[in-house]
């Protein structure tokens, strides 16, 4: 997958064995846990159907689920989060992201849980 911008605004791009979740979920943390606010919010499980290959819009503040065909040929569930969007000093485009790969294959869960190897 790639992560672009363009004059009509910033895009998470599937490739070849990639398929995005058709939407994206408000979050203010890729994951929650010790040290994160109180008020927390993190996706924890990817969901298991929803998936398009289309481009998608990307919005600060968001979590985006994929769907990848790893090096192994088997699919995984990965999250990126998108903390800042915008251009530095010479306008150069500047994204801020967070991402998690789920290592162990068909495992929809996003974050690690006791008890469970990722």
């Amino acid at each position: 997958f790639r992560m672009e911008v363009d004059g009509e605004g910033w895009w998470l791009v599937p490739g070849p064995g990639t398929e995005i979740y058709d939407g994206y979920f408000e979050t203010s943390a890729l994951k929650c846990g010790p040290g994160a606010d109180e008020d927390c919010v993190a996706l924890d499980r990817a969901p298991l159907s929803g998936y398009t290959t289309q481009d998608l819009p990307l919005y600060p503040q968001s979590t985006y689920v994929l769907k990848v065909t790893g090096d192994d040929g088997l699919r995984h569930y990965g999250a990126i989060r998108v903390t800042l969007l915008g251009y530095d000093q010479d306008g150069s485009a500047l994204m801020i992201f967070d991402w998690a790969y789920q290592l162990q294959p068909g495992n929809p869960n996003l974050t690690a849980r006791e008890g469970i190897l990722r």
